[in-house]
């Protein structure tokens, strides 16, 4: 729901109104089918511990209704392939190897360079795919200086809610995920995070001094508000971080969309 909402926040920005279903039901059921794999993979030889993350027990608990819903979700994606235009198919498919290669680097190689764990790289190719999969998905949009605005926030909002996640599961990520950033207890009290949301925030006031309040500015300004927040709180409990951080993402831009709607009736 989260590249939903904002694929809807990018496509107030086209200059056809006009929604086209298709597309959007394939990045729907694309980020469905990635997210049932990420957990499926994560829970495929589970240990429940004390701060295993509650969605990985969740999983754990219902393996097969997970595989059901894997497979309805690729099977949706699949099958919406015909009715998309050859770019966006051209695009997605170079997205689902860019998406592969990710699985290979950071989910099924374990062992990395100490140089190459210094960086939040399978952070910030998380955020990159996701915010290049919503573009995909309300192709073709012209580039100008809002639209590079709006990918530059989306991306820093998703970085940040990457590594903020990342921060609340650093003792599980430091047995389970040594790709993650925050596994090494060198890095975990690194105040840093709030650096992504604040970024966005510069964004959000620039485009609403230009004049692109509705949905786009607002959308960034309400989202940066509040990731800031969240990742600057350390007394979250850490079962809850997820759950919170990915619902700044969702909110604000479904709110400010409603907003608009009733406005602009």
């Amino acid at each position: 729901m989260v590249a939903i909402a904002w694929a809807l926040v990018a496509h107030s920005l086209r200059e056809d109104p006009l929604i086209s279903p298709h597309p959007f039901t394939a990045l729907f059921a694309a980020v469905w089918a990635i997210y049932l794999f990420d957990r499926l993979y994560d829970t495929r030889k589970l240990v429940m511990q004390e701060d295993t993350p509650l969605r990985h027990g969740f999983t754990a608990r219902f393996r097969i209704l997970f595989v059901v819903l894997l497979i309805v979700a690729s099977g949706l994606a699949i099958s919406s392939f015909p009715f998309l235009s050859p770019p966006i198919v051209r695009g997605g498919g170079i997205l689902a190897g860019a998406t592969a290669a990710y699985y290979i680097v950071f989910r099924f190689f374990r062992r990395f360079p100490d140089h190459f764990l210094m960086g939040p790289w399978k952070e910030l190719t998380i955020a990159l795919c996701f915010s290049v999969g919503i573009f995909l998905s309300v192709f073709p949009l012209p580039f100008t200086v809002v639209t590079g605005c709006l990918g530059l926030a989306m991306s820093s909002l998703f970085f940040g809610n990457c590594l903020r996640i990342s921060l609340a599961e650093a003792g599980y990520d430091n047995r389970h995920d040594p790709a993650g950033f925050f596994s090494s207890s060198v890095r975990r009290h690194s105040r840093a995070i709030v650096l992504p949301p604040a970024f966005a925030f510069v964004i959000s006031v620039y485009l609403i001094l230009r004049g692109e309040v509705l949905p786009v500015g607002l959308s960034i300004l309400s989202t940066s508000i509040l990731c800031f927040f969240i990742n600057l709180n350390r007394r979250i409990p850490e079962q809850l971080v997820q759950a919170l951080a990915d619902l700044s993402l969702l909110l604000p831009p479904l709110a400010v969309l409603g907003l608009e709607f009733i406005l602009t009736r």
